[in-house]
């Protein structure tokens, strides 16, 4: 569709109402003015004006029935405001199974059975992430006193936080740490803040090349699939010519083929249980190793 002009481009509530009258025609394939007004609450009247107005800058994707009371998407239906990618639909019911929304602020009506892989939540203080992302803004020092896995005793750093990583399980701040001299990851779940620290010079994260630079984790099927296995594998992958390029930073690079289950030297001997392999390994095996070396020398 054409793009509006400046001054008939919607207004931010106004875009969100059509964002959902959209999203709801594109998979519920229909919608009433009861759910505009009830999800927004709003007046009849404004739903009325808001679906109208969808009707015009979409040329066509919905025409009312009669017989059902509702509006329903036409044939050549087309998504028209940015939320038609099917991961964002299927986040729309992740998030509320998880709790990570309430259900009433999801866009999506009717609801399928939903279910997800059980993970412990990490505790995490509020107030600890408030300090570290004002941190990473002002550019300040904090000292922490932090439970590594390495260490049987909690031990003080001072740390310059510049940004957050999440594993797929546990979240990170990515950090230069001064006791150390290196920039690495600590589990916010793990540290301890102890109150700012002065240190002589603030820390410049473009310093930082394992976040900074970003690597290519090449997947492909496994060689001992069928033929119309590794169709299907690459269908599910999106692959093309038989390859999928994952673009990662360098310091996730463990984290990313842990989550992927790359992580061993081995290749898993049964393609059923390990469908793609790396294209790249030794590629990825001197990234992570030029990685730590990089983060110990700086």
């Amino acid at each position: 569709m054409d793009k509006p002009t400046d001054s008939s481009k919607p207004r931010w509530g106004q875009a969100r109402r059509l964002a959902f009258i959209d999203l709801r025609l594109q998979y519920d394939g229909r919608i009433n003015r009861k759910d505009i007004q009830e999800f927004f609450q709003i007046s009849t009247p404004q739903a009325t004006a808001d679906l109208e107005l969808y009707g015009k800058v979409t040329s066509g994707n919905l025409r009312y029935d009669g017989r059902e009371k509702a509006y329903v998407a036409e044939e050549g239906f087309k998504p028209q405001f940015g939320r038609s990618a099917a991961t964002r639909y299927l986040d729309e019911l992740y998030r509320p199974e998880e709790k990570l929304v309430g259900a009433d602020e999801s866009f999506v009506g009717y609801r399928p059975p939903t279910g997800v892989v059980a993970t412990p939540s990490r505790a995490i203080d509020s107030t600890v992430v408030a300090v570290l992302v004002r941190a990473m803004r002002d550019t300040t020092a904090l000292t922490i006193r932090y439970d590594s896995m390495s260490s049987d005793t909690p031990a003080e750093r001072v740390i310059s936080p510049h940004a957050m990583g999440f594993d797929g399980l546990r979240w990170h701040v990515r950090a230069w740490c001064h006791t150390r001299r290196l920039f690495r990851d600590f589990a916010i779940g793990r540290l301890d803040l102890q109150g700012p620290a002065a240190v002589d010079h603030p820390v410049n994260p473009e310093d930082d090349a394992g976040w900074t630079t970003f690597v290519d984790i090449v997947l492909k099927p496994h060689r001992k699939l069928t033929p119309s296995q590794r169709e299907a594998v690459m269908r599910d992958y999106g692959m093309e010519d038989g390859v999928r390029k994952v673009p990662c930073r360098k310091a996730m690079l463990f984290y990313t083929l842990r989550h992927l289950n790359l992580e061993s030297d081995v290749e898993e001997a049964d393609p059923a249980r390990q469908q793609v392999v790396l294209g790249n390994r030794a590629d990825v095996v001197r990234w992570i190793e030029e990685d730590r070396l990089q983060s110990v020398a700086a």
